[in-house]
């Protein structure tokens, strides 16, 4: 009788498990780019242990936030495939459209806290169509104990301010877990990046065509690495109640 209410929880996970319940600084390490060095292609990786998300029968997240630092690029051509809604809700994202994978493990206790369901969510991350002004859309896809959910993120430009961009996934307000049931994150695990060589053709004036190899990354690092050697990124959850905000720093090495 809890399996969907603990789905649904888990397609916020990604984006919500370390910051729900704690307001303070994230450790060191939180969110890492791989390499981490100025200007070069990477790899995002988030890997949260001991965090904790514990929602209320009657209070789930309506949006949740990941911003990301200023400069860091993104590139949706390292990516040949797309995954659209319906197929992201029936777990048929194609493989091509994949553009990172990633865990959760959880723990579901009842109000007397004893534990009644564990395991593991497999969780996988597909480009989607691109909506208009957009930077790019991603599908997150949850699986959990035989079943399935799944959100559609938006990646936009931010004007002003230490984020360049914020990965958002509005929510409908739905019904959480039974009254006085809790669920615990143990450790979630995210790896976000993608590499693509593709032929292109080159056209020049006055010279015939010619076909290049040219290879395009997901995300690539800001071009400058600051006196502090970190790159500011934030997490955002807002519930009816408020928003709640956790910050996190990459640590990066010039050129």
């Amino acid at each position: 009788m809890i399996r969907r209410p603990l789905l649904a929880l888990l397609a916020v996970v990604p984006f919500s498990a370390a910051g729900v319940a704690l307001a303070d600084k994230a450790p060191d390490g939180t969110v890492r780019a791989v390499p981490n060095i100025a200007g070069r292609a990477s790899t995002l990786v988030l890997d949260a242990s001991g965090s904790t998300a514990a929602l209320k029968s009657d209070e789930t997240p309506s949006k949740v936030t990941l911003a990301l630092t200023r400069g860091l690029a993104f590139d949706g051509r390292s990516v040949a495939g797309r995954c659209t809604d319906g197929q992201a809700s029936g777990n048929s994202c194609p493989a091509n459209s994949r553009a990172g994978r990633g865990s959760a493990d959880f723990r579901v206790t009842n109000s007397t806290g004893v534990t009644v369901a564990s395991g593991r969510a497999d969780i996988g991350m597909f480009l989607a169509p691109r909506g208009a002004g957009d930077i790019g859309d991603v599908q997150v896809v949850v699986s959990a104990q035989g079943m399935t959910g799944s959100a559609h993120g938006k990646l936009v430009r931010v004007a002003r301010g230490p984020f360049g961009s914020e990965l958002r996934f509005p929510f409908p307000m739905t019904k959480g877990l039974p009254m006085g049931f809790k669920v615990t994150v143990d450790r979630l695990t995210l790896s976000t990046g993608a590499r693509r060589t593709v032929n292109v053709k080159v056209h020049r004036r006055g010279h015939r065509a010619r076909t290049v190899r040219r290879t395009y990354t997901l995300i690539r690092n800001p071009s400058k690495c600051p006196s502090s050697h970190r790159w500011p990124v934030q997490l955002r959850a807002n519930y009816s109640s408020g928003e709640v905000v956790r910050d996190a720093d990459i640590v990066c090495k010039p050129r």
